[in-house]
């Protein structure tokens, strides 16, 4: 599979003047393994962004590649970036593979070595073999597991550690209906782990000996670990077991995955990569979660399975004043939610009853996340209202963290501002200024000529002279600003509209 990478000329750290296209084709030469003879061609794209190193009028070079190339970038001397590397993203574009779809996929083989935790695995010798399907099937039932989890801080290392673990699995999930899941086609897996190093002063190290009797009394289920790292060992095997195709978790992207990632990287769990659906040996980006990179790593980790965060989705879909999963619990799915401080948990393993509270706690929160995810589902698919001609919208009660503006384009207001070009930059407010402040300054005259003030009067001839409205802004004038933006917003809107009615484009 041929890539094409595409390269932005810049200036060599010796001379000013910008490297022309053998050097960068020499530098191509001794990074890229079995090249073949490059035919680099110059595409007529300005830069979107002027810098010193980068000419006005930078061209990007794109030079053909051979499949064995890994993408690694060409050292920065003679370019910059170098785009167009992932032989996928190249592909799904050929193909017109954009958002999930069936595949028809002809030749294929099944293969011997198996590269990914999948059940069936597969090859074909040419990517044209991998189509779009011609008719469109029901959408098929995904599996999804939610997950949350229970983490104390060391006192030693200053890391979070878990110490309870709860996962939720539908293997019947509706990813197009969006109704309520049923708990028939559901599993869960509860698991805990004494604190350990992790127990700090007056915080038992252990688990309670009368564990185990309240655990058959109150949650037959739960499973308990002789430390973390055994803990999550057996979270990944059934993860592997369930093979989920969908992870779901709140704040999962910015907490819960990251800190599993991490204890299976400080712990060497041999089985992290089942929470992916590729067989690794090592952590991409050696498992750093520093900014910049950790989002790479999370995402490369978790190859194969698709990763919903309620967090996420609810700042997109819902108007609140906080995302947490206990307001949210509160408005959405009216169930009151107590919150357990990450400082708080060691006191909880000081007693069996309150060991298994805790991990009741866990195991409700994944329900409350599968029952948000439900919720989330049904309010981005259902159509809003269209607002009736000329309504006037009554202020909303709740507090506004950003500014909000609200542009009907679709009325009868916008085609009169429109036409007649009415504009606070077109029309002329000067003459009709300075004729109410006369009005008013002459009706001041009056009252004081009678003796007394009549506000009431004097109000009722200023209002009039506010009733008139200043003469429609002539022909030659250029369009204004509001009637500019207005036409701009519903042009965009067609084009969108005319996209979505073609077939390549999901």
């Amino acid at each position: 599979m041929e890539r094409r990478a595409k390269a932005v000329k810049r200036k060599a750290k010796e001379t000013t003047k910008l490297a022309n296209e053998n050097e960068i084709a020499d530098r191509f030469k001794s990074e890229v393994p079995n090249w073949r003879k490059l035919n680099i061609k110059e595409i007529g794209r300005r830069a979107k962004e002027v810098k010193p190193w980068k000419a006005k009028e930078s061209k990007k070079l794109e030079v053909p590649s051979g499949a064995s190339w890994a993408g690694k970038p060409v050292k920065r001397r003679y370019a910059f970036e170098v785009e167009g590397v992932p032989r996928e993203e190249t592909e799904y574009l050929k193909r017109g593979l954009m958002g999930p779809c069936w595949l028809d996929i002809r030749g294929f083989v099944p293969s011997t070595v198996h590269l990914s935790h999948c059940k069936i695995e597969v090859s074909v010798q040419n990517p044209k073999s991998v189509k779009r399907a011609e008719e469109e099937a029901e959408a098929p039932p995904v599996v999804t597991m939610t997950l949350k989890m229970k983490t104390v801080v060391n006192p030693k290392s200053h890391k979070s550690e878990i110490v309870s673990l709860c996962a939720v699995c539908n293997r019947d999930g509706d990813i197009e209906g969006g109704g309520v899941s049923s708990t028939s086609s559901m599993q869960q897996l509860s698991l805990v782990r004494p604190l350990g190093l992790a127990a700090g002063e007056g915080v038992m190290n252990t688990f309670p000996h009368d564990l185990n009797n309240e655990i058959a009394a109150h949650m037959p289920q739960l499973k308990t670990n002789p430390n973390e790292r055994a803990m999550i060992s057996r979270f990944m095997a059934q993860v592997g077991a369930w093979d989920p195709d969908v992870i779901v978790g709140h704040n999962a992207w910015g907490f819960d995955v990251e800190v599993l990632l991490s204890r299976c990287k400080e712990l060497k769990v041999g089985s992290w990569d089942r929470l992916g659906r590729l067989k690794r040996g090592t952590f991409p980006g050696q498992g750093r979660f520093e900014n910049g990179v950790k989002d790479w790593v999370i995402a490369e980790c978790l190859s194969g399975r698709v990763l919903c965060d309620t967090y996420i989705s609810s700042k997109e879909l819902l108007r609140e004043t906080t995302y947490s999963l206990t307001h949210l619990s509160a408005t959405q799915l009216k169930q009151k939610r107590v919150d357990i401080e990450p400082q708080d948990i060691p006191v909880w393993f000081n007693a069996s009853k309150n060991i298994v509270q805790l991990c009741q706690h866990t195991l409700m929160d994944c329900q409350l996340v599968g029952r948000l995810l439900d919720k989330l589902q049904s309010t981005g698919r259902r159509e809003k209202a269209k607002y009736s001609g000329g309504l006037v919208l009554e202020p909303k009660k709740g507090l506004y963290d950003t500014f909000i503006l609200l542009l009907d384009f679709n009325s009868l207001y916008p085609s009169i501002i429109q036409e007649y070009n009415l504009c606070h930059t077109t029309m002329n407010w000067s003459a009709h200024h300075a004729k109410m402040m006369e009005q008013k300054a002459a009706a001041g005259v009056r009252s004081n000529i009678n003796g007394e003030e009549d506000d009431e009067d004097a109000d009722d001839e200023v209002q009039e002279v506010g009733n008139d409205l200043p003469p429609i802004p002539d022909e030659s004038l250029s369009t204004g600003v509001l009637p500019r933006v207005i036409r701009t917003i519903i042009q965009r809107r067609g084009v969108v509209k005319k996209m979505l009615k073609e077939r390549g484009l999901t």
